[in-house]
């Protein structure tokens, strides 16, 4: 993932064995995204965390609910 990406927000898988699919977030699963920043001190090794810019609003959000298009 980079600064200036274009991603969609999807499920991402379970992390373990027994763990389901994880949504998003029923209100932003399926939308449009574009990355504007990465969050070195809150990141984890599913994806880390990055501030996105969606539907007029910027929030940080973890990467491995994020496909990059």
């Amino acid at each position: 993932m980079k600064i200036g990406a274009l991603v969609k927000f999807v499920p991402a898988p379970g992390r373990w064995k027994s763990e389901v699919d994880r949504c998003p977030g029923k209100r932003i699963v399926g939308k449009l995204a574009v990355v504007t920043a990465y969050v070195p001190d809150d990141s984890h090794e599913w994806g880390g965390r990055w501030t996105v810019f969606c539907d007029g609003n910027t929030f940080d959000h973890w990467g491995d609910f994020m496909e990059v298009l």
